[in-house]
């Protein structure tokens, strides 16, 4: 698990794929469709490569099994504006399906779902109030996951803003029931276009590459603040997730989950051990705790929950190398990076990518209050880590928890 911290959940996100499976010659037909997000822009860098752009990923694409018509028909479809159901051809969803691990497109709802959505029965008693704002909806969280005090005070004057009921009505399959994997497609949308529109976390990736060559003594630390908040989150895995174990939809799915995370915590530390920075400086932000504490709070509620903050926790772990790793080759102590090139390797392995979209496919239709519950849970989690790289950004300094 890597939750991306402050700074990084779009720098990793920028990372290029120089080579994917060839596009078959045979376009079939599919059941789920996937339309492009408004963002995303093509074209040939050469005459069988392709490259795609979003704000928040650049990837290059090999077609060199695809005719020249079926080229110039792909460029052309997904620079087009966004296309309804009816007008997205074979052609260009299967393309985009072949590419679903990165955010680029929407996955339009699976019509086949039942039409007996799954309903969370917790959430009867959550839905009227406990969702009425960020700060209550925090506020149950801390009061039923946490035995420590926790300041989420930054989230008082914060109100709701992602559009619900745009999320509802892309993803609904008629009879009052939603695709969850169709909504997750327009949440990822909404969070990266959200950090992008923001502009809060471009400058920590910056600070430290800029402290790398006037202060080293300052870039370990700073660095190793960062992996002190990743150490919290694999440290507390299994208390976060092991509660879904037992959700006879995904139980299975989360127990192999958990058993491919056992050991991420040594690795870190790993990492830790060869920076010379004293430990005992180092503190675990609010941020941190609170997206944790909803983690528990969703896994033991919400699968549907559970899903879309797994995939946001996991991140976009297609990158070739971790950032933080290519900071660390670059300073006086380069093998400090192993342990991270490891993590990496280990969630490539395991496709953590897709984490969330593969507990999400497992749960068929949901009703309107799960996905509205999901919904708000999701953005949460994106406004404790604006929050967080907000008050770095501004500050140059760490809260502690």
């Amino acid at each position: 698990m890597r939750r991306p911290g402050a700074g990084f959940a779009l720098d990793t996100a920028r990372s290029r794929c120089e080579s994917f499976e060839k596009i078959r010659n045979s376009i079939t037909v599919v059941s789920r469709l996937r339309t492009p997000y408004e963002e995303l822009r093509s074209h040939l860098i050469e005459p069988t490569v392709l490259e795609l752009r979003t704000p928040w990923v650049e990837i290059s694409v090999s077609v060199a099994g695809l005719s020249l018509d079926q080229r110039s028909r792909l460029l052309s479809e997904i620079n087009a504006v966004i296309r309804p159901r009816d007008q997205v051809t074979n052609l260009l969803s299967e393309f985009l399906i072949q590419l679903s691990a990165f955010p680029l497109s929407y996955e339009f709802p699976d019509l086949a779902l039942g039409s007996i959505p799954h309903r969370e029965e917790f959430l009867e008693e959550y839905v009227s109030d406990v969702f009425l704002t960020p700060y209550s909806l925090a506020k149950a969280i801390t009061e039923s996951c946490c035995t420590f005090e926790l300041d989420i005070s930054f989230l008082r004057a914060i109100e709701w803003s992602w559009d619900i009921e745009t999320v509802l009505e892309f993803s609904s399959t008629g009879n009052c029931s939603h695709d969850p994997v169709a909504a997750y497609s327009m949440l990822e949308r909404m969070r990266y276009a959200g950090e992008i529109g923001s502009g809060k976390q471009h400058a920590i990736l910056s600070r430290l590459e800029s402290l790398l060559g006037n202060n080293e003594s300052s870039f370990f630390w700073e660095i190793s603040q960062h992996l002190w908040q990743t150490l919290h989150v694999t440290s507390l895995c299994e208390w976060a997730l092991s509660p879904a174990m037992t959700d006879h939809l995904v139980g299975s799915y989360v127990a192999e989950y958990l058993c491919s995370e056992r050991g991420h915590d040594r690795l870190i530390k790993k990492v830790l051990l060869e920076l010379p920075v004293d430990q005992s400086t180092l503190t675990t932000t609010p941020y941190v705790r609170l997206d944790m504490a909803a983690l528990r709070f969703a896994s033991t509620r919400s699968m549907c929950a559970l899903g879309n903050l797994l995939g946001s926790f996991e991140g976009f772990s297609r990158m070739e190398t971790d950032p933080l790793a290519d900071l660390l080759r670059k300073s006086s102590i380069p093998r400090a990076a192993i342990g991270l090139d490891q993590h990496l390797a280990i969630d490539k392995h395991n496709n953590h990518c897709n984490a969330g979209s593969a507990l999400l496919n497992m749960l068929g239709s949901v009703d309107r209050a799960t996905l509205t519950a999901a919904t708000r849970l999701a953005e949460l989690n994106f406004l404790t880590r604006e929050h967080e790289a907000l008050e770095f950004k501004t500050f140059g300094t760490w809260p502690s928890a």
